[in-house]
């Protein structure tokens, strides 16, 4: 995680001075550096921004002796720390990229499914299940444009095109769709349902329905 990390301040692609800091508090946190350290001033706490959350929790932790916190708060701020930095940073910093989706989100599943802190596990597992889109039938194919995945899952993603699909068609995973291991793979959650997403992209009609125009 240092290495990305490190990687990703390098190449200097973030939106915003606050990706900046988390980025920098993350892998100072774990022991590492890039280029000159710099504390902010804190900013703005809103309870609808959780990145302001995370960015004090490191930093809470990291000047957590000169704080003089309650034993309690400093264990509590260190999970959070620990979380933020050892897992959901990388998966948080790829967000923005929709053909890493797939594949990220079903790491994040199975990461936190072995992450050694097994309450924040369960918390983490709990909340991310609220936004897996992009392990559905219908977005999963999304992972077919990801150039980290090996050609050989990729051509089981487009083999199952043709399994049947699920009589439900859910937006998201849920329930026992959840239970993912480290075996689980992308290809499995294919189905013919995953082929509507390449229909509605070639159709022109549907195409222009999406984006609201018509010529």
């Amino acid at each position: 995680m240092v290495t990305f990390l490190q990687a990703v301040l390098h190449d200097g692609s973030n939106p915003r001075e606050d990706y900046d800091e988390l980025l920098r508090l993350c892998l100072l946190f774990l022991g590492g550096s890039e280029g000159q350290i710099r504390f902010r001033a804190p900013g703005a706490y809103h309870q609808a921004r959780w990145m302001a959350k995370a960015i004090y929790a490191v930093k809470m932790t990291l000047f957590a002796d000169q704080l003089e916190l309650p034993a309690r708060i400093q264990r509590s701020l260190r999970q959070v720390a620990l979380f933020v930095s050892l897992l959901y940073i990388k998966h948080w910093h790829e967000a923005l990229i929709p053909e890493y989706a797939p594949k990220n989100d079903l790491e994040l599943l199975q990461a936190l499914n072995e992450y050694p802190d097994k309450e924040v596990g369960a918390e983490g597992t709990r909340a991310l299940s609220r936004h897996l889109w992009y392990l559905s039938e219908d977005l999963i194919v999304l992972a077919f444009f990801d150039d980290r995945i090996e050609e050989g899952e990729k051509k089981r993603v487009l083999e199952n095109l043709v399994r049947p699909a699920s009589k439900k068609a859910l937006k998201r995973l849920e329930g026992k769709g959840l239970r993912v291991t480290n075996t689980t793979t992308l290809s499995g959650f294919v189905t013919s349902r995953s082929k509507r997403l390449f229909e509605l992209l070639t159709d022109r009609k549907n195409t222009q329905n999406l984006l609201g125009t018509k010529h």
